[in-house]
């Protein structure tokens, strides 16, 4: 389909000779919204992996109170918590990782041993029991005055719905992009149809059939849309390579890991392809309605 001679000489067509450039310009575009929506899908599932099975017990400092009995504090949440059935392990946080943690947002080498931070207990659950939340709650409140359970549902709930609003908006844009392109190949068509029209009405004459007349334009429609795909797809992958470098670069704590795998690269290259399929039947289609007219 993209060998072969063509009866009509298309390609000298001032309007086809644009096409490739406006459907690379297309792919591109859409190859970068279906990529950030592959990677919002693996920073979502990394984050959910990092968050599964795990709670976090926040105990508010006491004004006034000595580390001993801080350290009384929390080791009897720790005693409490050990004591679920559903609980497999639970470990006080340290402070130094805490501290670690702030340093992007309070900058390298800010104290935090004044700030009056929560002390954290990292709890990991067990997957064959399942934990009854307001209990546990209730039984910490009583024995350790202030202390918090946060399971983390609120902020995992406001990530998806953020998630979920950044792929439906990269899914109308690619939609846009692919209403944009039946409509520059329509006008391509329409335009060698018309600068061709006495040309088609000799083929006509010697008994060239309509089909045979939207093959060459189907052909030539396909051989520009393969050029720009070509061209799109370069162009992301040099991209999305750049992207991916300047992400290695981040700080972990500030970036969750970006997850790009051969299968999303598989599912990137769909759009080139099915930019050739598009312009290929688009064209054809747009030949026969418009030589039922002539």
């Amino acid at each position: 389909m993209l060998s072969g001679h063509l009866d009509l000489p298309l390609s000298n067509d001032p309007a086809t000779k644009l096409l490739p450039w406006i459907i690379s310009v297309m792919v591109f575009l859409a190859m970068l919204m279906l990529a950030g929506a592959l990677v919002l899908r693996g920073a979502t599932a990394s984050w959910e992996e990092g968050l599964s099975g795990r709670y976090t017990v926040q105990i508010p400092p006491v004004e006034g109170e000595s580390a001993r009995e801080a350290d009384q504090r929390i080791e009897r949440a720790i005693k409490i918590l050990e004591e679920v059935a559903g609980v497999s392990d639970a470990q006080q946080v340290p402070p130094a990782e805490v501290a670690a943690s702030l340093e992007p947002w309070l900058g390298a080498g800010t104290s935090v041993v004044d700030l009056p931070l929560p002390h954290l207990i990292d709890v990991r659950l067990s997957e064959r029991f399942r934990v009854n939340l307001e209990q546990l709650q209730e039984r910490l409140a009583l024995a350790v005055k202030g202390s918090v359970i946060d399971d983390h549902g609120s902020w995992r709930h406001q990530i998806k719905e953020l998630i979920f609003s950044l792929q439906a908006l990269a899914s109308a844009i690619i939609l846009l992009i692919a209403g944009c392109a039946v409509s520059a190949v329509m006008f391509a068509t329409r335009s060698g149809i018309a600068v061709y029209h006495d040309v088609i009405i000799v083929l006509h004459l010697i008994g060239a059939t309509d089909d045979y007349i939207a093959r060459q334009f189907q052909r030539h429609a396909l051989r520009q849309a393969f050029r720009g795909g070509v061209v799109g797809a370069l162009l992301v992958g040099v991209t999305l390579g750049v992207f991916f470098m300047s992400v290695a670069e981040l700080d972990p704590l500030l970036m969750p890991e970006i997850r790009f795998t051969y299968l999303d690269w598989i599912i990137l290259l769909i759009i080139p392809f099915s930019v050739c399929v598009i312009a290929m039947r688009t064209a054809r289609a747009t030949v026969l309605r418009e030589l039922r007219q002539i």
